[in-house]
């Protein structure tokens, strides 16, 4: 089932979420809740969602890469549901770029992030689990377990000038 995604100003979108315990890891409701938000995730075309961007403040994200006819040199990376998950290094390398969040579609912040990460965190079945990442999914993952924090990247801009307001497409 396709999730309403949470649109800036709602509470749940600042709080600290919390993390999932191991008897809920397991259960049916997280099963479906991982579920509906790949459903939700595809059909926004987006490349990473919180839980708390549905509504629901638990430790958990989806998190992937495509290539996309504006960025044709992003990694293909299969989107992966990441419980419980925590940044154990990150490089000392930063770098910035334009993040856009589906939480407020119109707009873009230009974001400071290391460039390579790794983070622990609980696969679908509860076990522990680790990825290395770098670049365009070092960042997907950083914005997401950002989310898990109640950051959002409008709180990560530097300067007014790191963020920017999308022309509307009058189509839609």
């Amino acid at each position: 089932m396709i999730r309403p995604i949470v649109q800036l100003g709602d509470p749940v979108l600042k709080a600290k979420a919390r993390c999932l315990e191991a008897e809920e890891i397991a259960g049916e409701p997280l099963q479906t809740l991982v579920r509906d938000m790949l459903e939700t995730l595809e059909h926004s075309g987006g490349v990473g969602l919180a839980a708390p961007q549905v509504g629901v403040s638990v430790s958990l994200i989806l998190a992937g890469s495509f290539p996309t006819e504006h960025a044709p040199d992003r990694p293909e990376v299969e989107v992966t549901a990441l419980l419980n998950p925590r940044i154990v290094w990150a490089s000392e390398e930063t770098e910035p770029a334009w993040e856009g969040c589906l939480s407020f579609l119109d707009y873009q912040v230009r974001v400071v992030r290391p460039l390579s990460i790794q983070v622990e965190y609980n696969a679908l079945d509860g076990s522990p689990a680790r990825v290395e990442a770098s670049g365009f999914f070092a960042r997907v993952l950083q914005h997401e377990i950002d989310h898990l924090e109640g950051i959002l990247t409008l709180d990560r801009a530097a300067a007014p000038e790191d963020i920017e307001r999308l022309e509307s497409n009058p189509a839609s």
